[in-house]
C-alpha cells in the first residue's frame, strides 16, 4: 500500500482516514487506541512527553533518530497484534505529537531494531 504521507508533515486523523479511505464506519474505535492495522500496514499513534486523553503516561521518547515507544498497558510480545508488529507484512506507519489536542507528526515508515519482553511491551522503532 502506497499512501503518500510526508515526513514531518502533520496530519489529523481525518486527513490520515481521507488518505487511507478508511469508511466512516471503520473509522475512530481502534485508530483512537494507539495502534491499528489497516489493509495489512501498522498505524501507530504515540505521545511523546506528555500524557494521552485517556491520562496514559508512557515514557515514549525519540534517541540517536529512534523512537523508544510502549504498547498498551497490558501489551506483551506474546500478544498477536505486537508479533505482527516485530514481523510485518506491510508498512508500520509511526505518527507522534508532543501535545495531547495536535495533529500527529508523520515519523515515517518504521522497522523494530529491539523490544524488550516487559509489560508494557516495549519498542525501539527505527526509520
Amino acid at each position: 500500500t502506497g499512501y503518500d504521507f510526508v515526513v514531518d508533515r502533520r496530519y489529523t486523523k481525518d486527513d490520515i482516514y481521507h488518505i487511507c479511505r478508511v469508511p466512516v464506519e471503520r473509522q475512530k474505535g481502534n485508530w483512537n487506541t494507539g495502534y491499528t492495522n489497516w489493509q495489512g500496514d501498522w498505524f501507530i499513534f504515540c505521545n511523546i512527553g506528555v500524557a494521552g486523553r485517556t491520562g496514559h503516561d508512557y515514557n515514549n521518547r525519540f534517541q540517536d533518530s529512534q523512537l523508544h515507544w510502549y504498547g498498551k498497558t497490558s501489551s506483551h510480545l506474546g500478544q498477536s497484534s505486537i508479533r505482527s508488529m516485530l514481523r510485518p507484512t506491510g508498512k508500520i506507519h509511526i505518527f507522534y505529537r508532543t501535545d495531547d489536542r495536535s495533529p500527529f507528526n508523520y515519523g515515517g515508515a518504521a522497522t523494530a531494531v529491539a523490544y524488550k519482553d516487559t509489560i508494557p511491551v516495549q519498542i525501539t522503532w527505527g526509520f
